[in-house]
């Protein structure tokens, strides 16, 4: 066996040693999904919920291919607008969003 060999197997050794002699078991934890970005939109998948009809309470709405102001905007609808729901929800930041059959919707903005 060469002289690098036996180093590099006597530096695994010891490093199997003292991670053995401190307790250690580290074990890979899982970890939350990354955000989303695409382009200006970075968002982030929330659980799903049921699918319910939403309407447009404010005055309008915007309509967005993503979840997000920086995102394309589809359409304007006014107020009373039913929408179906797929049950889709991001965050945007602080700002949540539901995702209807037409695109993306701040959930501020409909009930």
């Amino acid at each position: 066996m060469s002289l690098s060999r036996t180093r590099l197997i006597g530096v695994f050794v010891v490093a199997g040693a003292l991670a053995f002699a401190t307790g250690s078991t580290a074990v890979a934890q899982p970890t939350a999904p990354p955000a989303k970005r695409t382009n200006s939109c970075t968002y982030k998948l929330l659980p799903k919920t049921a699918a319910k009809t939403l309407t447009v309470k404010t005055a309008s709405a915007n309509i967005r291919k993503l979840p997000g102001v920086g995102c394309q905007l589809l359409k304007t609808v006014p107020k009373g607008t039913k929408l179906n729901g797929t049950g889709g929800n991001a965050q945007v930041g602080t700002s949540h969003w539901q995702q209807t059959t037409a695109g993306w919707i701040a959930s501020s903005q409909v009930h």
